[in-house]
């Protein structure tokens, strides 16, 4: 390969592939990439891969098939890392699927009884919720994801209620920090800042954050998965009407862009939109207010350091993605790969990973 390193890179730069890892040095033989623009492989930090929002595979929750087939678009859009933010109940995620990739699982939603979905979650009472979120560390998940806040029975999305309750998160949060474990804390009401201060380790949606929140964030050096295409399915239709929402997005534009100058972590992430739209949620960023090599680094180098995974340095795994076209200057280039290779190879336009192993070894 011989392109410029995205998101930040300036000369161009040569590298090789070769046993399924990045090399700097030449290798006789090798066949060229095409693409002259490099990005580590694109990272989505908040899927859901055991069962679907809206059914577009039509494959059974739970299943082998759906996790696959959803890791699959993944792949053929240049996604090859991903963490599942809240799987079903008794599911097991592959950490290295077979087909090429890094999963990072949070393992099952830790919330309490009637209060979040009940097909998608088995509750935990408060005084289980510590012990519960140890363990679940302990058996080698990653991350624990906590239901925060959840809207009423009455659908009141600006109005939500809260789950185990502030001096109980922060518990939640010790214990797993102490196992070695991070806590993602889905937030969509305007506790923020409160959550923040529990030293939660990413705020999932909290698209209601004041500017004293993201300040906090900055501070403790909290991550912020945004999710604004999800944001925006449901929100954009009725911002016309309701002055509430139309508050909400003029908020996030200014909450972003003070995200992104404060040097807070933003996490790309689709939830309910179709996996392989990270590039959507990227463009998103950057209308948004967030610069858009910062909106890139969201799904590429900010969001591999923030998770623990390598990006283009000699000996990473072969994880990347080229473009024709230098993504920076137009973010609709992410939707149209030249080449993408998962653990050192081809990922086919029909996304099974090629078999012909001449861009590998």
């Amino acid at each position: 390969m011989h392109g410029v390193a995205l998101p930040v890179g300036g000369a161009p730069l040569d590298w090789w592939i070769a046993g399924g890892r990045l090399s700097s040095r030449p290798i006789d033989g090798a066949a060229e990439l095409p693409g002259a623009w490099i990005a580590p492989g694109l990272v989505d930090a908040h899927v859901h891969l055991t069962f679907e929002a809206h059914g577009r595979l039509g494959l059974e929750r739970g299943s082998d098939e759906l996790v696959a087939a959803q890791l699959a678009q993944q792949r053929r859009a240049g996604v090859t890392a991903v963490r599942d933010a809240g799987s079903l109940p008794g599911v097991e995620l592959p950490r290295q699927p077979a087909a090429g990739g890094h999963v990072i699982a949070c393992g099952p939603f830790l919330a309490p009884a009637d209060f979040f979905l009940a097909h998608l979650y088995e509750p935990t009472a408060p005084d289980d919720a510590v012990e519960q979120a140890r363990q679940r560390v302990q058996a080698g998940a990653e991350w624990v994801t906590v239901i925060v806040d959840f809207p009423t029975p009455d659908g009141n999305p600006l109005a939500p209620r809260l789950g185990y309750g502030l001096d109980l998160l922060g518990a939640i949060v010790e214990a797993v920090h102490t196992e070695g474990g991070r806590v993602a804390a889905h937030v969509t009401g305007p506790l923020v800042h409160e959550v923040v201060g529990t030293a939660v380790d990413s705020v999932e949606h909290g698209n209601w954050a004041t500017e004293e929140a993201v300040r906090e964030m900055a501070h403790r050096g909290t991550a912020w998965t945004p999710m604004l295409t999800t944001l925006l399915h449901h929100v954009a239709p009725k911002a016309e009407h309701l002055p509430a929402m139309r508050e909400l997005l003029e908020r996030q534009q200014r909450t972003l862009a003070l995200a992104a100058q404060l040097g807070v972590t933003l996490l790309a992430g689709t939830d309910e939109q179709a996996p392989g739209s990270v590039a959507l949620e990227v463009a998103a960023l950057a209308e948004y207010g967030v610069p858009a090599r910062d909106a890139l680094a969201a799904a590429t180098t900010g969001a591999r350091r923030y998770l623990g995974l390598k990006a283009l340095v000699d000996g990473a795994p072969a994880d990347l993605v080229t473009y024709e076209q230098d993504p920076r200057e137009d973010l609709s280039v992410l939707l149209a790969p030249a080449a993408v290779i998962c653990d050192g190879k081809r990922v086919s336009p029909s996304g099974d990973r090629d078999r012909d192993r001449k861009h590998a070894d």
